[in-house]
């Protein structure tokens, strides 16, 4: 399949005349990410995906895309709430995380893959929560971030989750949250590091994969 060929849901996605990509993201996994390859296309990244991380050395960055839960053995829990485990898929991603950061690579997790990022950095996750999953709902954006630059103080998301951050790891904050106190997005103290709880790939504006594109 080419560039100027992609097409989803009937509509018009990218036409490689318009914007031809100047930078190139890995998409770390293993099922064909149609909505994340044209998100990134719609702000002019290249995208490819797959499970070998070390492949990384050669793009511009690494995209983490959503799916199921983490085996909760990576954050130090027994397993109460957790579904959809693939244990192999976690440690692929947790050590994708950790060799990023040695080789200096920038990150964007989305969903699961905010996830992926925290419990990679020492933090860990509440395997179950309420009202956050098939809704659409309001993040409210901590002033003089990044994320405050490009969507403002208040933003409505999509929102597909059961799980979310607990405690922090290691060098990260929050820098969005929704109304009843879930972290909504978070970025280390590098700016190399950025993650957001809802699916940006999914909604009409491309602001998430604009400040990535920043990042690259």
């Amino acid at each position: 399949m080419q560039v100027n060929d992609f097409h989803f849901d009937n509509k018009y996605i990218f036409d490689a005349n318009d914007r031809l990509p100047t930078k190139r993201v890995y998409i770390l996994t293993d099922t064909i990410p149609e909505r994340y390859i044209a998100a990134c296309q719609r702000v002019g990244i290249e995208a490819e995906f797959g499970m070998e991380y070390k492949k990384i050395v050669a793009f511009d960055g690494l995209l983490i895309p959503g799916g199921g839960d983490i085996n909760p053995k990576f954050y130090g829990q027994e397993n109460y709430a957790s579904v959809k485990i693939n244990s192999n898929r976690d440690e692929v991603t947790l050590n994708a995380i950790k060799f990023c950061q040695k080789i200096n690579k920038p990150i964007l997790g989305i969903c699961l893959g905010m996830q992926y990022i925290n419990v990679a950095l020492g933090g860990t996750l509440k395997q179950d929560i309420k009202n956050h999953k098939h809704i659409e709902h309001k993040v409210l954006v901590e002033k003089n971030t990044i994320l405050h630059d490009y969507i403002g103080g208040e933003y409505i998301t999509n929102s597909r989750h059961h799980q979310c951050v607990d405690k922090l790891g290691a060098g990260l904050k929050v820098i969005a949250r929704s109304e009843d106190d879930t972290f909504e997005a978070v970025v280390d103290d590098s700016n190399k590091i950025f993650g957001v709880q809802w699916h940006p790939e999914d909604m009409n504006d491309n602001k998430i994969f604009e400040i990535f594109k920043t990042m690259l």
